[in-house]
């Protein structure tokens, strides 16, 4: 069953998604199952690559891994709902991280969807979609939680 996003009628580009996480592979998989459902997929290797990313290139939503070197997930978290321009960025934490502290404290940082690795691509798939949709109809953050399958 596919879930492609399909571009809504004001919107002809498909949805331009950041993921920031230092994995290789899970970048890769990232990439690879989102550009399969449609998505534009940009990468980033780091916390500051991250940041500098979502500047250049205005993504609807990010895909961000907690546990990374110098510029951990929660400090990238923070500096996007710090900054004006992308406050109201969808943003869903992709971590290794599953205890229910590690959930409450993404939803406390302002992650919109938590999902612990490892992952089935299509509840990330599902989570953007969701995370995206909230954004646009209501603004604020949904705040919906999920675990591995």
């Amino acid at each position: 069953m596919s879930m492609e996003v399909e571009p809504s009628p004001e919107r002809e580009q498909p949805l331009r998604i950041v993921v920031i996480d230092d994995d290789l592979d899970v970048l890769l998989l990232c990439r690879v199952n989102l550009e399969m459902e449609g998505f534009e997929v940009h990468l980033a290797t780091g916390g500051a690559e991250g940041i500098e990313l979502i500047a250049a290139c205005d993504p609807d939503a990010v895909v961000l891994d907690v546990m990374m070197p110098n510029i951990d997930g929660f400090e990238v978290l923070r500096a996007i709902r710090a900054e004006p321009t992308t406050r109201n960025l969808p943003v869903v934490i992709l971590s290794v991280r599953a205890s229910d502290a590690d959930h409450t404290q993404g939803h406390d940082s302002g992650a919109d969807a938590y999902i612990s690795k490892p992952f089935v691509p299509s509840e990330l798939v599902l989570a953007l979609n969701k995370a995206v949709e909230h954004r646009v109809t209501t603004g604020p953050s949904i705040n919906a939680s999920s675990s591995p399958a």
